[in-house]
């Protein structure tokens, strides 16, 4: 009926303007996006925004459960974070990663790589429990859930191969990716058209993430044999939209000590929440509550969470409650081009060695974004490697205005999706 009301409303209105026509616009704290969604029906604003009210979004889910599966993997959200944080291209204190849209593509590399190399990438993930067969099975279900409708809530996962028409790779390991990944596999001519190569990615890229990622630093050349990739892409509705009429400039305190004026969104909404002595957390949910986004801000400015959040333990601890929330909108954009020492820093070293086909992973690297504002959030993340062949409860506002960690999380399998941080603004 609501939304009947509301078509019967955008039809007098198209009919008025119509007539009208006739006649004559850190320290170093973490956030973390987890991103998991399907189709996607957003819902324009109505007259009751116009009088500052917005019909919230029914929630259909209300228990949070996480996958074994899911719990071994998440322990790699936090390292992964922990690492990328300490890059040069996070110096400004802000970061926004997508674990596992790294996750997949690590576990497709797996798939084309030596035992001891398989070994390495499953410990990094948490999963040096699982076989490689147990991997795939996992990654093949949890892809099938991850995408399933909530039609106020978009999550997309894209993976392909693009080998080199010269490179074999068994049809044993090209039938294990294209099943359990649902990869596109591609071949091409990079010796002879490399930079064809470099726009049919791109292009790939920026169709599988709507447009939010156009390009990657992935230049491939000649002497490559094959490229993989994983695009994750998420845009979510609130549950309860903030009021743009409610947003004002606030004051966010940044991790080296300055401030900055902010556009700080807030509302009075019906969250999940938890305060103590150290730290503040909220989580706040998307469409019917398949998706929400944990948002965990320490008492301490300069306090360093990034490696060790206990995102699960912090849910474990949430209770119900109608709160006074303050967020500034946010939007950051990472370009990470080493990810090959940011994987050996997490153990994986073998993996960059000659496999036994002559293909050497040279270069591996993920380009991510995060859009937050009054209506939800947008984000999205492309992560690639590259082979080549080898020459041989509150009793006051909950108002987040200095650094916090976030995490995206998809609630039927508590799946870490995006995952960063805001230290400046």
């Amino acid at each position: 009926m609501a939304r009947q009301q509301m078509t019967d409303r955008y039809v007098t209105i198209i009919i008025q303007i119509t007539l009208i026509m006739t006649i004559m616009k850190p320290t170093r704290l973490a956030l973390m996006l987890l991103v998991a969604m399907a189709t996607t029906t957003f819902v324009a604003c109505s007259d009751d925004e116009e009088r500052g009210e917005i019909e919230p979004i029914r929630v259909e889910l209300n228990q949070v459960t996480q996958t074994d599966f899911a719990a071994c993997s998440n322990g790699f959200s936090n390292d992964l974070l922990a690492v990328l944080a300490a890059q040069p291209s996070a110096a400004k204190g802000n970061v926004v990663v997508s674990p596992i849209s790294m996750q997949y593509l690590l576990s497709m590399m797996a798939n084309t790589a030596s035992v001891e190399a398989q070994a390495e990438v499953f410990d990094a993930l948490g999963l040096n429990n699982y076989t490689l067969a147990e991997t795939n099975r996992h990654s093949k279900e949890l892809l099938t859930r991850l995408q399933q409708d909530d039609k106020y809530v978009k999550l997309a996962l894209a993976n392909s191969i693009w080998a080199d028409d010269n490179l074999y790779i068994s049809p044993e390991v090209v039938a294990n990716i294209e099943d359990n990944y649902n990869a596109d596999f591609v071949v091409h001519d990079f010796g002879n058209k490399a930079d064809e190569a470099k726009r049919l990615i791109d292009s790939w890229a920026s169709e599988k993430t709507h447009g939010l990622i156009n390009s990657l630093s992935l230049k491939p050349s000649s002497s490559t044999a094959i490229v993989l990739a994983n695009a994750t892409y998420f845009n979510g509705k609130w549950s309860q939209p903030f009021n743009g009429r409610n947003t004002y400039q606030g004051v966010f305190h940044n991790e080296n000590g300055t401030t900055s004026k902010v556009d700080m969104m807030q509302a009075s909404v019906d969250a999940k929440v938890y305060v103590d002595g150290d730290v503040s957390v909220a989580e706040l949910t998307y469409g019917r509550g398949y998706y929400s986004m944990m948002i965990v801000m320490p008492k301490d400015i300069g306090q360093q969470i990034t490696d060790k959040t206990d995102w699960w333990g912090l849910h474990n601890k949430l209770v119900s409650a109608t709160i006074d929330i303050r967020l500034p909108k946010f939007k950051v954009q990472n370009e990470f081009q080493d990810i090959v020492k940011v994987c050996q820093q997490l153990g994986i070293n073998k993996l960059f060695e000659v496999q036994s086909n002559g293909v050497c992973y040279v270069n591996m690297g993920q380009s991510a974004m995060i859009d937050v504002d009054e209506n939800g959030t947008k984000a999205a993340a492309v992560s690639y490697a590259e082979g080549s062949y080898s020459a041989n409860m509150p009793t006051g506002p909950i108002k987040f205005d200095h650094p916090f960690v976030y995490a995206i999380r998809e609630n039927t399998t508590g799946t870490i999706l995006f995952i960063g941080k805001v230290g400046q603004l």
